[in-house]
């Protein structure tokens, strides 16, 4: 009888433990040169897309930033590769020279 409370505890609780690993991604923010328009978030965000890496991208065009979401949180795209998909798309990765 002691068991049951428990277990039942643990039922409820264990779909909450189970999302909060579900939902950690590997992400991070950066600043592209060149970026000011609709047209240029929708290049830079299909470009990005095209990467087997990247699950997602959020494009915040006032601010010149991009998120790049991972699949895979051990995989990412390195600083050059990146600088080289944004340079064939029309433009650059701020902070790097061009």
């Amino acid at each position: 009888m002691k068991w049951i409370p428990i277990i039942l505890i643990v039922g409820l609780l264990a779909p909450f433990s189970l999302n909060t690993h579900a939902e950690e991604k590997s992400s991070e923010w950066v600043k592209v040169k060149g970026m000011v328009c609709e047209v240029c978030a929708y290049g830079i965000r299909k470009s990005l897309m095209k990467e087997p890496e990247v699950q997602d991208v959020e494009v915040r065009i006032k601010e010149h930033k991009v998120k790049i979401v991972y699949k895979d949180p051990k995989k990412s795209l390195d600083r050059v590769k990146l600088a080289q998909i944004l340079e064939d798309a029309g433009y650059a990765l701020e902070g790097e020279k061009p």
